[in-house]
């Protein structure tokens, strides 16, 4: 048993040093997608056969283990999570805001189209919006061990099945001077007239509230819109089905290697929000394996003792389909800043929108590995129990691909577009942003779709009562908190910093 404690510790510093190693390359591109498990820092000790027993353990016991945990969760406001959807400066940072105006990467022209060229007499339009993102999740888990003593006290089966509510929002902030735009309406035929229609401000363009229906047809942001206020997602998380082979079961030595399926109870992404809260694995199957060895240490009249517990668990994620949108890049090479909110127009239709609407779409979401260590010391004395620990989550980068794409169909609309003729790529585009003969499937930079790697490091502490109310029988109470932290070397790379605090009622029977 010497030997499975070395060979155990080897591999958790193995895999706790690696993580630092992750991230070779540094990300120097805007985001659209960020995707991460709502519940990765949430209760690290759920899964851990040792910490739902708490060292009282009964290898001919035919009943089980029920736990219920309560949890909450809040992100910090970190700048790297600030600028994680901001365009790149000059000096290879990143914003975290997005602007429309005559001075700004977004001019009044590029989101509400007039049809004039050269006459900006009208174009009032101008804001600054600050990002300030922000993730809560609170919820319940639901979970069941169950040694299956009819075949072999040393095998079990359990479940867990989180019940979650998810809160994303960008926070935005108005910063410095903001006007609305009047909009174009039938009667504004005289560019010296100013226009009659409704005024309108960028931020309720970028929440899909625009709408052009009278000189010029312009149709609302349907996708990636970046709301003012608070999305949520509310409903079942995964359901992870584990068997346990307990190779070592005793009160002081505890040696489990279990593999687990984790069946998914949402849909995917559907991209009508740039920060779209995601419960789980967002429909895409999972499985894994999980080694965890536990040691405890008495003394005082075996009234109390040390533990140690450590695990390590892998999962591989199934390909899966999520709503993204990709970037594209104009013919000098870079990518448009700001892409996703430029109007853009369809050929041989007589309307416009913006790029959003028309380049999110399903991609596929390739295989993914996630890694996740964790280690424990407590005490315990009597039914008392105190326990620190950490844990250390790395997630690998995602691939991304197209389904499909029709090539030389879209283009940016030039300024000047009036709309009396049917869309041409080639003809109507605009002379920098827009591509000569279309947006092709070689002009898409996936890559902005992309969640990058990232790893987490939780610390948290816990302390537990025991309440024996027969011979084989016994209420467990618990609570707990901790924080993440995030280890990279790129803004892209260092999200998902959180605190989170949790609950816990097992009963042992």
């Amino acid at each position: 048993m010497q030997h499975l404690q070395k060979i155990f510790l080897s591999l958790f510093l193995i895999c706790s040093i690696e993580n630092f190693f992750l991230f070779t390359c540094r990300s120097s591109i805007p985001k659209t997608a960020i995707s991460f498990p709502a519940v990765v820092a949430a209760f690290p000790t759920a899964d851990l056969t040792w910490a739902k027993e708490e060292g009282f353990i009964d290898l001919q016991r035919y009943g089980g283990i029920i736990d219920v945990h309560t949890f909450h969760q809040k992100s910090w406001e970190t700048d790297s999570m600030r600028r994680y959807f901001g365009m790149p400066l000059d000096d290879g940072s990143f914003s975290d805001s997005i602007a429309v105006g005559s001075d700004q990467l977004l001019k009044p022209e590029d989101v509400l189209h007039d049809g004039q060229a050269l006459n900006s007499k009208n174009r009032t339009l101008m804001q600054s919006l600050r990002f300030h993102p922000k993730q809560t999740v609170t919820g319940l888990q639901f979970s069941y061990f169950q040694q299956l003593c009819d075949i072999s006290p040393y095998v079990a089966i359990s479940f867990d099945l989180p019940i979650l509510s998810v809160s994303n929002s960008l926070n935005l902030e108005s910063t410095g001077i903001c006007t609305d735009q009047k909009l174009p309406t039938k009667q504004d035929v005289d560019s010296d007239v100013l226009y009659r229609g409704k005024s309108v401000s960028f931020q309720e363009y970028l929440e899909g509230k625009v709408e052009q229906d009278g000189l010029f047809q312009q149709l609302p942001l349907k996708k990636m819109k970046i709301s003012s206020g608070t999305i949520h997602s509310k409903g079942l998380s995964d359901l992870t089905i584990r068997f346990h082979g307990l190779f070592c079961y005793r009160p002081t030595r505890v040696f489990d290697l279990s593999i687990h399926c984790s069946v998914p109870f949402e849909a995917h992404e559907q991209g009508n929000f740039l920060f779209e809260p995601v419960r789980g694995n967002a429909g895409r199957w999972g499985f894994g394996a999980k080694a965890e060895y536990a040691a405890q240490f008495f003394w005082n009249n075996n009234t109390t003792n040390l533990h140690l517990v450590g695990s390590i668990r892998y999962d591989y994620i199934l390909q899966g389909s999520a709503c993204r949108a990709p970037g594209y890049k104009r013919e000098d090479g870079n990518i448009s800043p700001w892409h996703l909110y430029r109007l853009a127009g369809t050929l041989k239709e007589k309307k416009i929108e913006p790029l959003a609407n028309i380049i999110t779409q399903e991609l596929k979401v390739r295989p993914q590995s996630r890694l996740r260590c964790t280690g424990l010391v407590g005490v315990q004395w009597y039914t008392w129990n105190i326990s620190f620990g950490t844990d250390m989550y790395w997630q690998q980068k995602e691939e991304v691909a197209l389904k499909q794409w029709n090539n030389a169909r879209y283009n940016i609309v030039a300024n000047d577009y009036e709309m009396q003729v049917p869309f041409d790529p080639s003809l109507h585009r605009h002379p920098v942003e827009g591509v000569s003969g279309g947006i092709n499937r070689d002009d898409l930079v996936l890559d902005l779709a992309t969640t990058e790697a990232f790893c987490l490091q939780s610390l948290y502490t816990y302390v537990s009562k025991m309440f024996v109310c027969q011979e084989q029988g016994s209420i467990l109470f618990a609570a707990g908190g901790g924080c993440s932290i995030a280890h990279g070397n790129d803004e892209k790379n260092q999200i998902g910093e959180r605190w989170f605090l949790w609950t816990r009622l097992g009963i042992i029977f």
